[in-house]
């Protein structure tokens, strides 16, 4: 292969294109050449063939590089490009002499993701290099399981770079044991915050006592921590136990100048339970947002509001028959009813039809049928199968009504899949 030095961009695009087919001895010296170009266009191309093509011993040598960082970066990134294909190299490499590659390995396998990775990366965690183990920290947050936690809780007492590290991994672990040790730490200056976060990301009921306490006693920092507290009410499983206190200190942080601390409260006492707040929250909430496909999560226990959200329009009437959908045995029927005479055109129509999936009485067919006999006509397809599912207290309400013109009363046996002989002979009259 002709000397590879002094090219031009114009050359060295034409050897990126002759790369595939270069001898095997001559692509190493071809590939880095052309990782060192500075235009993209020919570096990122060189990098992902030389992934390709080029040996583990060669990118292991990359990664020893020490006179040439842009060699060992791409060969980094080549590895990276190799997705699983690089663990077992990876793996391999942790023990090496030099912290440097070490240190990279550990980059490499925290990004690929692979378990297989989660014991060898353990076995550094007492590398006599505190870069390489800091690293190690962070991998295992994002490789590991909730019993990882007690190989990441002594570091919460080491170096700042340490305890951020450990927090951060214990956060990403969602780890139960790692509760009471964050919870020390809330009140440290420097790291009391990112503490009050990985508590909010582990969540629970416990996790949840420790932020309230935390926030109501003013030991908290800045506006983040009612974000915090919210998003740990809303993952609750059952009700939140009661705090002294909270409610009211949270219902005074509704009308403050940050929309955002305005929005965490409403979130907060929505998911707190039922109280004299609701309306004002629920003010707040529907005005963050104009999407109604989605029930917030801090409505997904509110049974008790499903009357009062589907007497509203919008988002609110829309979220009113995502919990209805939720919870079908609680739904008030008559309510149910208004709001479907109520509800026309194109709204809501995804969470109606949610809901009425759900809920069995032969209390709606009359409201049902009028609601589909108000669709737009586009609408219309895919209603079926929910009025057959309803089709006794359909047809009940078709015989009470003398006013259904012939044709739509054939096609609507025909929907509810009425006797054969019965609709062909109501076409027939037609």
């Amino acid at each position: 292969m002709p000397s590879v030095t002094n090219r031009s961009h114009d050359e060295d695009l034409a050897l990126l294109e002759a790369l595939p087919g270069l001898p095997p001895g001559d692509r190493r010296a071809a590939v880095e050449h052309l990782i060192h170009n500075s235009s993209p266009a020919v570096r990122e191309p060189a990098v992902r063939m030389g992934a390709a093509l080029l040996t583990d011993d060669t990118l292991a040598g990359y990664l020893r590089e020490e006179a040439d960082d842009v060699l060992r970066n791409a060969g980094l990134e080549m590895l990276k490009l190799r997705g699983s294909k690089a663990v077992e190299l990876g793996m391999s490499l942790l023990h090496d002499r030099d912290s440097d590659v070490v240190l990279q390995v550990v980059v490499l396998l925290d990004h690929l993701k692979d378990p297989r990775a989660l014991e060898p990366i353990r076995g550094v965690l007492h590398h006599p290099n505190a870069n390489v183990v800091q690293a190690a920290v962070v991998a295992i947050g994002h490789l590991g399981h909730a019993a990882s936690g007690e190989d990441i809780i002594p570091f919460l007492t080491g170096e700042p770079w340490f305890q951020v590290a450990a927090i951060q991994s214990l956060g990403n672990l969602r780890a139960p044991n790692g509760i009471d040790p964050l919870a020390a730490l809330l009140d440290d200056p420097m790291v009391g915050t990112f503490a009050a976060e990985a508590l909010m990301w582990i969540g629970g009921p416990k996790s949840f006592g420790h932020l309230a306490r935390y926030w109501l006693d003013d030991r908290a920092e800045g506006d983040k921590p009612i974000e915090f507290l919210a998003y740990v009410l809303e993952g609750l499983i059952e009700p939140a136990t009661a705090v002294d206190g909270l409610r009211a200190a949270i219902a005074a942080k509704m009308d403050y100048t940050d929309d955002n601390v305005g929005l965490a409260a409403a979130r907060s006492l929505l998911a707190l339970g039922a109280g004299e707040e609701d309306e004002e929250a629920l003010r707040i909430l529907a005005g963050s947002t104009s999407d109604g496909t989605t029930l917030p999560a801090c409505l997904t226990r509110r049974a008790d509001l499903i009357g009062p959200l589907i007497a509203e329009r919008g988002v609110r009437r829309s979220w009113g028959f995502l919990l209805a959908a939720r919870y079908p045995d609680e739904v008030p029927l008559s309510q149910l009813s208004v709001a479907l005479a109520s509800s026309t055109g194109h709204e809501q129509l995804t969470a109606i039809a949610e809901a009425l999936s759900k809920i069995e009485s032969s209390e709606l067919g009359a409201a049902l049928l009028n609601f589909y006999l108000g669709l737009p006509h586009d609408a219309l397809p895919g209603w079926g199968p929910l009025l057959y599912q309803h089709a006794a207290s359909v047809r009940a309400a078709m015989k009470r009504r003398s006013d259904l013109p012939d044709d739509t009363r054939s096609v609507l046996s025909a929907i509810l899949q009425d006797s054969p002989d019965d609709v062909a002979e109501a076409i027939l009259g037609l």
